[in-house]
């Protein structure tokens, strides 16, 4: 399961805090369909875990024997790999909040997002998980062209195939997450079984990869089930 801007649920010692004012709380909602940015996301940090092997070990052998036959082996590697870094930080343009509109305007999106937040985005990303340095160019409209139509590819190789299976994972998270919302409102997600929450009103705590605070100032949040994560 994921939050959207960029708000990932991993085990560890450290929390993420979520600060929620009253508007915050009556705008929480649940992704109706799966994220394509967010399939992309679980996906290719999959491919750079052994967390998960046995349970896709399947996924695993097509996946990777189908990058191959396309091309995508190497750029996927080369390009994907260190963007989508197994790190404590996500670039937000990497999933524009367009792609709840699926994998056709997520493009769109992405290509929108203005210059020096890219950058600002990749430096921060480079503080803390090195990247190559043609990355830093990722700023540039044609750089930025050439990614985004690297990851629409991947998707078709990686993710589209599989959408049966994501959309049936999906249906199973949602019912989840139907059941504690209404019933308990934010509290009630420390129901769901293996949630790694904790409600301290008005602060929602989360087990994370490194100790952040994020101030929702009444944009409220979605929450986005994944099926590959």
């Amino acid at each position: 399961m994921r939050l959207s801007a960029n708000v990932e649920l991993f085990g560890g010692n450290r929390a993420l805090r979520i600060h929620f004012t009253e508007v915050d709380l009556a705008r929480v909602r649940v992704a109706a369909e799966p994220d394509p940015m967010g399939e992309v996301l679980s996906t290719l940090q999959r491919l750079q875990s052994r967390g998960g092997r046995w349970q896709f070990a399947a996924w695993h052998r097509t996946v990777r024997a189908d990058l191959d036959t396309a091309g995508l082996a190497r750029p996927v590697r080369e390009v994907l790999f260190p963007l989508y870094a197994l790190g404590p930080y996500l670039p937000d343009f990497l999933t524009p909040p367009e792609s709840e509109g699926g994998i056709g305007a997520a493009p769109d999106g992405n290509l929108r997002m203005p210059g020096r937040v890219v950058r600002a985005e990749l430096r921060l990303l480079d503080r803390l998980s090195p990247v190559p340095s043609w990355a830093l160019r990722l700023d540039q409209g044609a750089e930025h062209r050439e990614l985004t139509e690297l990851i629409r590819r991947y998707h078709e190789v990686a993710v589209a195939p599989f959408t049966e299976r994501v959309a049936g994972g999906i249906v199973v998270h949602r019912a989840l997450l139907a059941r504690a919302l209404p019933a308990g409102g934010v509290e009630g997600l420390r129901s769901i079984p293996g949630a790694r929450f904790r409600w301290r009103p008005p602060v929602l705590e989360v087990d994370y990869r490194t100790d952040r605070d994020l101030h929702l100032r009444g944009r409220g949040i979605r929450i986005v089930p994944t099926y590959f994560s």
